[in-house]
């Protein structure tokens, strides 16, 4: 049983000067080759969010000025997964070779890893209904 946590049980100055690491696991579903993205294509996206979170973009400056109010950087960063749920090495990127979970036609959260230990994020080939030919 999870036990839950107060506000006072933390230290907020010091809290607001760290930046919080997110063990992430990325769960890319494919069909052979096909929607098999290589350890470098997730791990630039990894590096784009993580870009995002720091207001490092290109894109930052771009945003319009009603939302200066509430505008600002975040103390996040996704890093992939050392271990496993059993204490395994891992390198945080798990490939499935699944047609049916490729295009999304069952429940990809069913290969999710403890929700309380990691942030899953699950890249099938086409994510919502079926593929289209557009």
């Amino acid at each position: 049983m999870r036990q839950s946590i107060s506000i006072d049980d933390f230290d907020l100055d010091e809290l607001r000067n760290q930046t919080y690491r997110i063990p992430t696991v990325i769960h890319v579903f494919h069909d052979g080759d096909l929607g098999r993205l290589s350890n470098e294509q997730v791990l630039s996206g990894i590096e784009i969010v993580n870009q995002d979170f720091e207001g490092l973009n290109d894109d930052w400056n771009q945003i319009p000025a009603r939302f200066d109010s509430i505008k600002s950087t975040l103390s996040l960063e996704l890093c992939l997964a050392t271990l496993d749920e059993q204490g395994n090495e891992t390198t945080g990127i798990i490939y499935y070779n699944d047609a049916d979970a490729a295009y999304n036609r069952k429940d990809l959260t069913e290969y999710g890893w403890d929700n309380y230990r990691y942030l899953n994020i699950y890249l099938p080939i086409y994510v919502y209904g079926e593929p289209s030919n557009r």
